[in-house]
């Protein structure tokens, strides 16, 4: 009896090795196919696969578009937007720390509030060269730094992301980011 279960034993443990031998040689040859992405941008196929996948537009709504912003320097370009928007122009007289800045981004969400649940105003287009108005205004919300718009070149105000990444990186690291110091030349945050 002693002989036949040292036998099952030697024969449970070859037939595990040889298992192991053969999956490992398996795994060696298989390799997982890359899966080829293509971002949909066409409205229509949206619409369509949230109308298929309600559950979809709650994600689609957390997605928030960083606006990358240039600030204006060219006169003539200041002049021209001042024409078209004398609003614009008393603000920016009125006080020392407003900004014009194109917005480099497309689908750039303007919300009431700095916040991923806040009404959206518009959306803001780098394809339209939309501008927005500036203060030295911003919010530390939702790992998100948001920029306050005064005005627009869509006609509301409301709040914008922007600089996300130097949020994300202060924050692995492990650093309080309370109140950053900011380059106002370049509305960037200063490491």
């Amino acid at each position: 009896m002693r002989k036949i279960k040292r036998l099952c034993g030697l024969f449970i443990c070859c037939c595990v090795v040889v298992t192991s031998s053969v999956t490992a040689f398996a795994a060696e040859k298989v390799k997982e196919p890359f899966a080829n992405l293509e971002v949909v941008t066409d409205k229509e196929t949206i619409n369509e696969i949230v109308s298929e996948n309600p559950r979809i537009q709650k994600y689609l709504d957390q997605n928030e578009v960083f606006a990358d912003l240039e600030i204006i320097t060219d006169q003539n370009e200041i002049e021209k937007i001042w024409e078209e928007n004398p609003d614009v122009k008393t603000l920016m007289k009125s006080k020392e720390y407003y900004y014009l800045a194109y917005v480099k981004g497309n689908g750039v969400r303007l919300r009431s509030t700095p916040s991923t649940s806040g009404v959206i105003n518009g959306l803001l287009y780098e394809t339209r060269k939309d501008w927005v108005l500036l203060n030295d205004n911003y919010s530390l919300n939702e790992n998100y730094i948001w920029w306050q718009v005064s005005d627009s070149s869509i006609g509301y105000p409301g709040w914008i992301v922007n600089d996300y990444i130097y949020l994300s990186a202060a924050q692995s690291a492990g650093r309080a980011v309370t109140v950053p110091e900011i380059d106002f030349d370049t509305l960037k945050f200063v490491q």
